[in-house]
């Protein structure tokens, strides 16, 4: 049987349906505890308007608040288990066909003593709540920097991620993070792990001067799982904190250290050296062949091979560059005047390849242990991958 902690819940009912709140709890589900010493933060704030619900979520370093329509009979706010919430409403959508239930009526209300029930399909149970005074101030979204097209935004921020540090203690904590830069007309997607720089460029609408700000990856990573929309809107608390809005929802997140600064990384972009061009898909099948020969020999490297107007991917063998012989593939332009071999981590090089979508795609490098460039034909992504040195090097 559940449990309600105590009477808490202040005067509230309202009317919705079963899709629009499970997507709902979905959402601002990415911040929610499932145990925590502060039971508030268990719990998914529920506020009304005249002619929608507000729900919202936080564990302090990121909120989360989303609108659903509703017909709001008796206003006022609740503060319910969210875990247990979403159960019983999953379970209130068992047995029927899918239509029957995204359509069907919930009703969501404080009882005559002060606690949750949420009522549909002729049930009516009890939701563990607490004192909604117990929920954290949330921050208020301030002004917007930038507005783009949200598809572009997600695909690109699923790119940039790959380069991002994912240890759970960073040496440096801003690594953990996806730079996020407004320039005029323009969004510019950072992230380095220090072996490998991935860069994204948006077209935008931009709204103000030169912004930067660091969002957690892990959180940017949930936010594309759970957010919908057409358009999205980047912006700036007072407090220095992101916030990424769509039509519906708002997230607002602390940096991964607020003392945090991201690297100087445009020292590393290689300029005005050689640049060839290549069919990508080729390369990249060779490249998750090379990985899984170098996996199968106990190596984690590969070695890059240009010379002329071929590139060439194999394992590197008991560190020897030149023990393994690999296909040849043309190159689509530009020609290699003095032979280069290049040493990458196995697993970077195949998940850079992975990460360029043009059918062409361009590398730019300066010589064999120096970092190279993968990029998109467009100009439009940018992959720095850092060879790795030989015991020769």
């Amino acid at each position: 049987m559940t449990t309600v902690d105590s009477p808490s819940v202040t005067g509230l009912q309202i009317h919705t349906d079963w899709k629009n709140l499970r997507q709902a709890l979905h959402t601002v589900g990415m911040t929610v505890a499932r145990t925590s010493p502060i039971p508030a933060l268990c719990g998914v704030l529920l506020e009304t308007d005249e002619h929608s619900l507000r729900v919202s979520s936080t564990d302090y370093q990121c909120t989360v608040t989303t609108r659903l329509p509703a017909r709001v009979t008796t206003p006022g706010r609740m503060l319910l288990n969210h875990h247990e919430l979403t159960k019983l409403l999953t379970g209130l959508g068992k047995g029927l066909r899918t239509r029957e239930a995204e359509d069907m009526p919930v009703r969501l209300r404080a009882t005559d003593d002060g606690t949750g029930q949420i009522s549909a399909h002729g049930y009516h149970l009890p939701v563990t709540s607490y004192t909604p005074e117990e929920f954290p101030d949330l921050p208020r979204a301030e002004t917007s920097c930038a507005e783009l097209d949200w598809t572009t935004f997600t695909h690109q921020a699923q790119r940039v991620l790959v380069a991002a540090d994912t240890d759970r203690e960073p040496a440096m904590p801003a690594l953990s993070g996806v730079s996020v830069t407004v320039t005029p007309n323009q969004l510019r997607l950072v992230a380095t792990d220090r072996y490998r720089l991935a860069i994204a460029d948006c077209p935008a609408t931009t709204h103000d001067a030169e912004q930067t700000v660091l969002i957690p990856a892990g959180l940017l990573a949930s936010v594309i799982t759970h957010l919908t929309g057409q358009r999205l809107r980047i912006g700036l608390t007072e407090s220095g904190m992101a916030t990424l809005t769509t039509e519906t929802t708002t997230v607002i997140a602390a940096a991964p250290d607020e003392h945090a600064r991201y690297p100087k990384w445009e020292r590393l972009i290689p300029t005005g050296d050689t640049t060839v061009r290549f069919e990508r898909n080729p390369l990249a099948r060779a490249a998750n062949t090379a990985a899984a020969l170098a996996t199968a020999t106990e190596s984690d490297a590969v070695v890059l091979r240009l010379a002329g107007d071929c590139v060439a991917l194999a394992p590197v063998v008991d560190d020897d560059l030149e023990t393994v012989t690999a296909p040849w593939y043309p190159l689509r332009s530009g020609t290699i005047e003095q032979p280069m071999w290049m040493r990458f981590h196995a697993e970077r090089l195949a998940d850079a390849l992975s990460t360029l979508h043009t059918s062409t795609v361009a590398l730019t490098v300066t010589g064999s242990y120096t970092p190279a460039v993968f990029s998109d034909d467009d100009g439009l992504f940018r992959h720095l991958l850092m060879p790795m040195r030989t015991p020769r090097s």
